[in-house]
């Protein structure tokens, strides 16, 4: 079995009330299965708050860490990264926690989500290998990923967030279709569906 120094668990955005949408929870479920099999002893949590979510003070690193610990991961075992923005910054303050220069990682993250960031992994000096979380009504998600080699330039010229041209940020938001809001029923009922598997 392959072995890691850390396990990145990047940071998704959450909704305005400061809960995690389904994707959050999948990345979430993956980087603790990773932990549980005994992948990486460390698992960086990642993300500030986002640029969408300022009405509330939780940061996803938080969220997520909160939701590990529920999986049953010990929080000594957790680090929270909560200054980053964007994959970018996830991995650059990741590296500063570990006061490392060069580590391997296992990345988890959205499928859609994982060209991007072996991308940005690779530009770092990060030897990593992507766990892409996969849900069942991800299509769009999924098609998106071939979509994603396309759009790489913009790591080249520095876009990112709402530092992206004007005349961009449509064709990104065609392409950032967000999944629907969970009622509270859902999110109980997907919440159990991953605890099942700690049973």
């Amino acid at each position: 079995m392959e072995q890691f120094d850390v396990i990145i668990l990047l940071g998704h955005r959450l909704y305005d009330d400061g809960t995690p949408c389904l994707n959050t929870l999948a990345r979430v479920r993956v980087a603790a299965d990773l932990w549980k099999h005994g992948r990486a002893p460390i698992i960086v949590s990642c993300g500030y708050k986002g640029y969408n979510n300022e009405n509330h003070n939780t940061t996803q690193a938080d969220v997520m860490a909160d939701l590990l610990v529920q999986f049953g991961i010990p929080d000594a075992c957790i680090i929270r990264e909560r200054l980053s923005r964007t994959t970018w910054e996830n991995l650059c303050n990741t590296r500063k926690l570990l006061g490392k220069e060069h580590f391997t990682a296992a990345v988890a993250t959205s499928d859609a989500q994982m060209p991007r960031a072996l991308y940005m992994c690779k530009r770092q000096g990060i030897e990593a290998k992507g766990f892409p979380a996969r849900l069942p009504h991800d299509k769009f998600w999924r098609a998106r990923r071939r979509l994603e080699h396309l759009f790489t330039f913009e790591n080249h010229v520095g876009w990112s967030g709402n530092r992206q041209p004007k005349w961009f940020l449509p064709i990104r938001n065609s392409l950032m279709k967000r999944d629907k809001r969970l009622s509270n029923e859902q999110y109980e009922t997907y919440n159990s569906m991953l605890r099942k598997g700690d049973s």
